[in-house]
């Protein structure tokens, strides 16, 4: 599943949209993702722009001074390109498929199964009814 994420991922498009101009006004950035922008490959770039890509949306909201970059990323990264949809339904049909080949009903069951100690959807509606019942005379 990873695999296939990664590579749907990787095929995704970035579109004008998702594209910022790397301006002159970097404060706040550190100098090892300043050095990055300047080096080949190090971060994702579209022409002579920098890809809005999940990383680097990330550290450009928790970092950058310029409060017009900040603003300009944060609606560029509420985008999204069209043609991405397909990729979507694509990663949403296998994980239906990977939940099916592993006796789940759904992705989300699969992923309780392999990723927590509830294991099943029962045991973590029986936990939260379970704390619901006791902190709700403190909850009034």
């Amino acid at each position: 599943e990873r695999r296939i994420r990664r590579n749907l991922v990787a095929e995704m498009t970035v579109d004008d949209a998702k594209v910022i101009e790397l301006k002159e006004s970097l404060n706040g950035l550190s100098d090892s993702f300043i050095r990055n922008l300047w080096s080949e490959n190090q971060l994702p770039k579209v022409g002579g722009g920098l890809a809005l890509t999940p990383p680097v949306c990330s550290y450009l909201l928790r970092t950058a001074e310029d409060e017009m970059l900040r603003k300009e990323v944060y609606f560029k990264a509420l985008k999204s390109p069209k043609e991405n949809k397909i990729h979507v339904e694509e990663i949403i049909s296998k994980r239906r498929e990977l939940a099916l080949l592993t006796g789940s009903n759904s992705f989300a069951e699969h992923t309780l199964r392999v990723n927590s100690l509830a294991k099943c959807p029962e045991t973590v509606i029986t936990f939260l009814t379970e704390l619901s019942e006791k902190i709700r005379p403190t909850a009034r």
